[in-house]
């Protein structure tokens, strides 16, 4: 593969947003939300769960796709380097510290009090990487839809983000963004925008692309990962090396959506069969559940590149498989 991304920079943080009942199937319960970048990370990192004894699962028992990237991963062999997008506890493993906290609950107050902070960490990460021909950019945002959705609302007040759950909870996001207006109101300035009603992944992505020179950037995910893209060229980003990877279910979810801020020929997206997994949890990614996220889209649109399906899957159920009971 051309420019074949030689580094996963995921970026992992909590929102409080995902607190809210019903508007993310990141985590069993609202509340073990919070833990899911930290458990993503170690799972990336490590290849299993440090800070609790289970992997995130949806409320159905789904499991994170996490799980998915580390597999692609380990076929691959692409490194890894985990950035603290305001953890709410940091994760057992190596990653690069940026001192950002969980961002704030925007129907009642600034989303990120330390916005200046994260551009700057955004910017001195591009500088420390320079020297990479090629990076991928992933997420693990839980709530991180809803301020995708909330971010672009500014300018597009149709757009639809996507979900984690098989049915979008459109009105759950719709009544909540209303209640961040009226705090709010419209805004105009980019940055007055993803400071009041954003996530600090969006933020440090965001500056990471302004300052990456003529560095290829792969962007790793879905909707998330095209607001990211939208942001970077409101706010000035030199956006002809940048592409998003993403899956097939996102496209025939939000495709449409996606188009309206990424260039179609920018747009890669992988089609793995789900299905032919030997366990139900991720045959069941195959009937419209999870869709996306850490990466995975990009992971296996890199993985599809160099092995084959049943490959790809042998390694994905041996995975899965190691995190289930003995």
């Amino acid at each position: 593969m051309e420019n074949r991304p030689e580094l996963n920079i995921l970026i992992g943080g909590s929102t409080e947003i995902s607190k809210i009942k019903g508007i993310s199937a990141a985590g069993a319960d609202p509340e073990i939300s919070f833990m899911t970048p930290v458990l993503d990370s170690e799972i990336m990192a490590e290849g299993k769960c440090l800070s609790m004894n289970i992997p995130p699962m949806t409320p159905d028992g789904i499991p994170t796709p996490a799980l998915i990237s580390r597999a692609c991963m380990n076929l691959t062999d692409i490194d890894l380097l985990i950035v603290n997008g305001g953890f709410h506890r940091k994760p057992e493993t190596q990653f690069y510290e940026t001192g950002l906290e969980v961002a704030r609950d925007p129907s009642v107050g600034m989303a990120l009090p330390l916005f200046h902070k994260a551009r700057e960490s955004g910017k001195k990460l591009a500088r420390n990487l320079s020297g990479k021909a090629c990076v991928m950019i992933s997420e693990s945002v839980p709530g991180g839809t809803t301020t995708a959705r909330a971010v672009i609302s500014n300018f597009d007040n149709t757009f639809k983000s996507s979900s984690s759950l098989p049915h979008d909870p459109d009105e759950i996001k719709e009544r909540f963004i209303r209640k961040i207006y009226e705090r709010t109101g419209r805004l105009n300035r980019t940055e007055d925008i993803v400071r009041e009603m954003g996530d600090y992944m969006q933020t440090i992505a965001s500056a990471y692309i302004q300052n990456s020179g003529d560095q290829k950037i792969v962007l790793a995910g879905g909707t998330q990962m095209a607001v990211v893209y939208h942001i970077a060229r409101l706010l000035g980003g030199d956006m002809k090396n940048v592409e998003l990877w993403t899956t097939r279910a996102i496209m025939e979810h939000r495709g449409d959506q996606i188009k309206k801020l990424v260039p179609e020929d920018r747009i890669h997206y992988s089609n793995m069969d789900f299905k032919k997994s030997i366990h139900e949890g991720i045959r069941k990614y195959g009937e419209g559940n999870v869709r996306e996220g850490a990466g995975m889209g990009g992971h296996l649109h890199l993985a599809l590149g160099e092995f084959n399906h049943n490959e790809i899957m042998d390694e994905i159920d041996r995975i899965y498989g190691s995190f289930l009971p003995d």
